[in-house]
């Protein structure tokens, strides 16, 4: 029983870590620079399209990095999850194992 202890503790731990690492990845993305851009000194009309190209091609790497950390993170907890439920399981059985031969 003690062994599953240290298995759902680590899984928080996992958890956790996953959690954290989205939320690092959500406020750059939530960050708004065409506020600043509306905002800045440059005055050349060209400047601004360029510097607006290159604020759309940030967000969309920005989105992707996103959905790949939030995907990795839902096969992570799903493949710990499983192996989790497949110990208790099998720890569960040997008790009962233990049990019926006493």
């Amino acid at each position: 029983m003690r062994k599953n202890k240290i298995w759902i503790f680590i899984w928080c731990f996992v958890l956790l870590v996953n959690i954290h690492l989205l939320i690092l990845f959500i406020p750059s993305h939530i960050y708004n620079p065409k506020r600043d851009l509306e905002n800045s000194l440059v005055s050349s009309p060209e400047d601004r399209v360029l510097i607006a190209q290159r604020i759309e091609e940030m967000t969309r790497e920005m989105v992707e990095a996103i959905r790949t950390v939030f995907v990795f993170m839902l096969m992570q907890f799903a493949i710990f999850t499983a192996v989790l439920f497949v110990k208790i399981r099998r720890d569960s059985h040997l008790m009962i194992g233990r049990e019926r031969a006493s």
